[in-house]
């Protein structure tokens, strides 16, 4: 028998086989781009950290210790180029057009936990874990059911911006 939680991600797992299926529909590829841009720089970033921390257990705890070790090239970005990091996360809204956000909720349909990012909690670690809720979001929650919020895409495209920034500093800086 299928429990109604099986169900709830088994439709969201159809959704996104429908969103797939209609990439050979003209042009429709290209409102999902954000997407798998996020999605393919995250592999990147876990690809590293994952490897780099597999003495660690559980993928938190190995971005709480990429964090630690990582937190001064965060910091110097933090005091140029994403010095507005902060203020365009509040901008991207939450899916009902809420205005200012300042967390991510866990959008899996069996938890209330949520990832806070503001003027207080801005450290790397803070970022990366808000980071690392909208790529939970994206591969275990509901995103195949809001991917048409232009809120959610708000979030995805911030995402990948601000993790493209930090990653090319930090490969840049590692391969010097």
């Amino acid at each position: 028998m299928t429990t109604s939680s099986e169900r709830r991600y088994l439709s969201n797992s159809k959704n996104w086989i429908n969103h797939v299926e209609s990439f050979g529909d003209s042009n429709n590829f290209d409102n999902y781009k954000d997407y798998f841009k996020f999605a393919m720089l995250w592999m990147s970033f876990n690809s590293y950290y994952s490897s780099r921390y597999k003495h660690i257990s559980g993928e938190r705890n190995q971005i709480i210790e990429f964090a630690r070790d990582n937190e001064e090239i965060y910091n110097s970005l933090l005091e140029n180029e994403i010095s507005d990091i902060v203020e365009k996360f509040r901008d991207t809204k939450d899916l009902e057009g809420n205005y200012p956000r300042e967390k991510v909720l866990d959008m899996r349909y069996d938890s209330n936990g949520e990832e806070t990012f503001n003027s207080n909690k801005k450290s790397l670690k803070d970022f990366l874990f808000v980071i690392y809720q909208i790529r939970c979001n994206f591969f275990h929650g509901n995103k195949g059911e809001t991917i048409g919020n232009i809120h959610d895409r708000n979030l995805i495209i911030w995402a990948y911006k601000y993790l493209d920034i930090f990653w090319n500093k930090f490969i840049e800086q590692k391969l010097a």
